[in-house]
């Protein structure tokens, strides 16, 4: 077999049956077949037989492109996980799972702790504004009433 793999071997065989079938089509074309009707529906044929050729093809090659796809954005997804010292679920034991969970916790608990402190210092904020602003109000009001 000229292909190392089996599937590869076995597109190639497709293939060559594909080319097979058009030139038996290229064949009818000569003076064998005197009935241009019949030229006509050899020449649907032959469409039809490369069209099918096409889509095989072209369904082979979107087949192994979405594969080789998903397969780089798994790895990078288990790369991402290793680097956060979390594991795939589908490989973590008890003990990895449960610090795993440790883990994504605490994260969540510091993301609520620094929401918490961001609505504080902006709680601060409008109040300082408010007491300023009070401030000014009663200021005004004293000058209000020396004048």
């Amino acid at each position: 077999m000229p292909f190392e793999s089996r599937l590869k071997n076995i597109v190639e065989i497709i293939n060559e049956c594909f080319v097979l079938f058009q030139i038996y089509h290229l064949i009818c074309f000569t003076d064998l077949v005197q009935d241009p009707e019949m030229r006509n529906w050899i020449g649907f044929s032959a469409i039809f037989f490369q069209c099918l050729s096409l889509a095989f093809n072209f369904g082979l090659s979107a087949f192994f492109s979405i594969k080789s796809v998903y397969k780089y954005l798994f790895g990078k997804y288990r790369q991402f996980k290793e680097e956060q010292g979390i594991r795939h679920p589908v490989f973590e034991t008890p003990e990895e799972k449960k610090a795993a969970q440790e883990k994504i916790d605490a994260y969540r608990e510091q993301q609520k702790m620094k929401y918490h402190n961001e609505l504080v210092e902006e709680e601060k904020k409008e109040e300082a504004k408010l007491n300023h602003s009070q401030i000014l109000g009663h200021s005004l009001q004293v000058i209000e009433e020396e004048n």
